[in-house]
């Protein structure tokens, strides 16, 4: 658990932020759009396109979990403890959680009068200002009200007009609480949160040599790109569309209920989430109107593209809890939630690129769960869990089409399936400060649907890059309809670990290792191929897939005044069987290409996995089994060193901390494109302040990113296929810095009253 104090010392912000100090999870936060979050090496969902599919991270903000497609648990405000659980957590998390669990736990109301302000400022014009205020309204009842107003900038300057990529947001949380006695415990929670984001969150690392785009001289790099320079430290892009960015509004509400029953604690937790986002991007990320270039000015495009997404949520939950303390106890519940996704609508004004899909899911979710425990002697016990879950997914879409003729086609789809998870965990304690255990664990992913694929085609594309819209807007859509979901991912897992203190308390440590086991993998990847406009999104399943690795984490205080904590994680994930991937990028060789060819493409040829025609299509596949699940570095470690010194005069301590995060190389990507390779790196951030002894005040100033080392947080090829050419092994890759791919410094401060 990472507490409030904890996430202030090392500027835990973003949720993004906890890599610093969780090295097993991968979590990559953005400005626009929505970017996986991977928990030892596993992560399902890469793009917003694909509205509706569980990101394999669960995550809940006061038990309550918070969809895939919501950015609500984004910005880390209010936040007394954070707890991140790794491996499946199928038991307690239900369907979100096949990779693991973080749970985000807020500031409650105390009876007491009470608050707390804090404010930052940094070298490149961030700024983040939050207010907490608490206390009792009368007898039995008591409320507290948090407000936060963030600016936080990134390392990405849009040379077109010298801005630079930046988000504002804004937001409060009011709790009241109605505690008449004992036993009864009542918790109104209302929420609101206003994000807009101004600039793009991609920078160009990689385009093939001398290809333009679509295949057309006019749009060569040098036209449509000029002063920018791919490569893997850049940090710059030349964009016309100078309103990208994004708008996202959070709107929720909970009433959380608790109740003593003699020896039983009853619980209730109502909830309603709401969001609504509007995500304005440069189709391409170039400097000039290059539609009305390519076309000398027939036509008139702006390069905008468009996703507007609408998440509504309700659940209700009903638990009972017997007493921790007894030797045998439980936990029981059953779980509604309803989510409905009433937008994801995808626009493109281009002819060729044209659409404008409607994507409607629904996913209505039945649980039933329990978890026991058997203490058979003060130093051995069992746990046991099992959860029922029934989901019942729908979706309807629509594709329009920008002609009278046809003006759209609609199909519809449902799909019900059900799953028994659960765990089993032997706990042996070998005396009061150490303990071993072993535990296996059964988890899920539910079967989804790919909301971003056309469900028409038109009639006459052919081969003609520019297709029928562009020779004549009389064509029809013809009905292709929604494939059918991909299949259920079946979770086996397995793990030993230890938890122990030493030396008399100065040392603890806790370790662990693992095996987990993917059946039915969901894979969400492009499958492009060479001039490709409009690339589409493929949702498929690798047969198997597998995690496996050892962890430790452990602190050391040496001294009273010393503190060192350090982590590490060792993480080989890794795609077993996988023998039909998608092969979208350029960096390959192909079965069967003559010596010409071959000639014709050395200029971008590297060392890769050979392609092959799949038969019977003119698909280009790939064999990627044994290499690498994306964004998951076989080794990552964190160590901080916090060091104080007692200044008697002032009643506070001088505090002096130093945190080195590094991780070595990760391939981005399922489709093993190694122009997506993350190099391995490493981030000192280092801070100084004054802390009173009573904790009412606190002055820091901190260096983040000291040696100015650029990373990515994120790394796309969906802009293969058109920076092509025809060339079929042609390919460019965008990368998204993170938020501290360049050094800031800044000043933070506190009072608690």
């Amino acid at each position: 658990m990472v507490n409030a104090a904890a996430l202030a010392n090392q500027s835990i912000t973003d949720i993004s932020d906890l890599n610093k100090i969780v090295p097993a999870v991968s979590l990559n936060g953005s400005t626009n759009g929505r970017v996986p979050y991977a928990m030892r090496g596993v992560s399902t969902t890469a793009d917003e396109s694909n509205v509706g599919l569980e990101s394999g991270v669960g995550i809940m903000v006061d038990g309550i979990p918070i969809p895939s497609d919501s950015h609500a648990a984004q910005q880390l405000v209010d936040v007394d403890n954070i707890q991140v659980l790794e491996g499946p957590q199928a038991t307690l998390g239900g369907r979100t959680a096949s990779a693991g669990l973080i749970d985000i736990v807020t500031r409650s109301p105390k009876p007491v009068f009470g608050g707390q302000v804090d404010g930052e400022v940094t070298t490149d014009n961030g700024y983040r200002g939050d207010v907490f205020v608490t206390g009792p309204i009368q007898p039995g009842w008591s409320a507290s009200l948090s407000a936060s107003y963030n600016k936080t900038p990134y390392p990405i300057t849009n040379i077109y007009n010298d801005s630079k990529t930046h988000q504002d947001s804004e937001g409060a949380r009011f709790k009241l609480e109605y505690k008449p006695d004992a036993l009864l415990d009542a918790t109104l929670t209302v929420h609101g949160n206003h994000s807009q984001s101004y600039g793009d969150n991609f920078t160009y690392s990689y385009i093939s040599p001398g290809e333009p785009l679509l295949g057309a001289p006019p749009l060569s790099q040098a036209a449509l790109i000029p002063g920018i320079t791919p490569s893997y430290t850049n940090l710059k892009n030349n964009s016309i569309v100078t309103d990208a960015g994004a708008k996202i509004d959070d709107r929720d509400a909970s009433l959380n209920i608790s109740y003593q029953l003699g020896d039983l604690t009853l619980g209730s937790t109502t909830a309603y989430q709401s969001e609504s986002e509007r995500d304005v991007q440069d189709l391409f990320d170039v400097d000039q109107y290059f539609f009305n270039n390519l076309t000398h000015g027939a036509f008139s495009f702006d390069n905008n593209q468009s996703v507007y997404t609408h998440v509504h949520q309700t659940s209700q939950e009903f638990k009972v809890t017997s007493p921790a303390e007894d030797q045998f106890n439980y936990v029981a519940g059953l779980y509604y939630g309803n989510l409905d996704i009433l937008g994801g609508t995808f626009r493109n004004g281009l002819f060729p690129a044209t659409d404008d899909i409607n994507a409607h899911p629904k996913t209505s979710t039945y649980d039933a769960y329990g978890r026991v425990t058997e203490k058979f002697t003060p130093q051995f016990s069992l746990v046991a869990g099992l959860r029922f879950n029934d989901d019942d997914l729908s979706v309807q879409q629509t594709q329009y089409q920008m002609n009278a003729y046809s003006p759209y086609v609609q199909a519809n789809a449902h799909t019900n399936s059900g799953a028994l998870v659960g765990d089993l965990s032997a706990k042996y304690n070998l005396d009061s400060r150490n303990m071993v255990y072993a535990t296996y664990a059964r988890g899920y992913a539910p079967g989804a649907y790919n909301t971003a694929t056309a469900i028409g085609s038109y009639v006459g594309g052919g081969s003609d890059p520019f297709g029928p819209w562009y020779r004549a807007s009389a064509q029809p859509l013809t009905q292709i309809g929604i494939a059918s979901p991909v299949h259920r991912m079946d979770i086996n897992h397995f793990e030993i670990g230890s938890k122990g203190r030493y030396f008399d308390g100065l040392l603890s440590v806790n370790a662990d290792a693992f095996y987990t086991i993917y059946d039915n993998f969901q894979v969400e990847t492009y499958a492009s191929s060479a001039g490709d406009v409009n690339p589409p999104l493929v949702l498929t399943n690798a047969p198997e897939a597998q995690t496996h690795g050892v962890e430790d984490n452990a602190t050391w205080r040496p001294t009273v005044n010393t503190t060192i904590t350090a982590s590490a994680a060792y993480i080989d994930a890794t795609f077993v069987k996988y023998k039909d991937a998608e092969c979208p990028y350029a960096a390959q060789s192909i079965s069967g290409e003559s010596n010409a060819q071959a000639d014709a493409f050395a200029a971008a040829a590297v060392v890769g996995t050979a392609c092959y025609v799949q038969p019977g299509t003119a698909n280009l596949i790939q064999n990627v089994s044994g290499k690498p699940l994306p964004n998951s570095p076989k080794f990552k470690f964190n160590v901080n060193v916090e060091q104080r010194f007692p200044v008697d005069s002032l009643q506070s301590d001088l505090v002096l901390g130093a945190t080195y995060t590094y991780r070595t190389s990760a391939q981005m990507l399922p489709d093993q494109n190694p122009y997506a390779v993350q190099a391995g790196f490493g981030l000192l951030n280092l801070n100084a302040g004054l802390q009173s002894n009573d904790g009412k005040y606190s002055v820091t100033i901190f260096a983040n990113n000291v040696f100015n080392k650029i990373y990515y947080a994120d790394v796309e090829d969906f802009w293969a296929s058109p920076w092509g050419g025809g060339l079929v092994r042609s390919t460019s890759v965008v990368s998204q810095p993170g938020r501290d791919a360049q050094r800031y410094d800044g000043l933070r401060a506190s009072v608690r009253f």
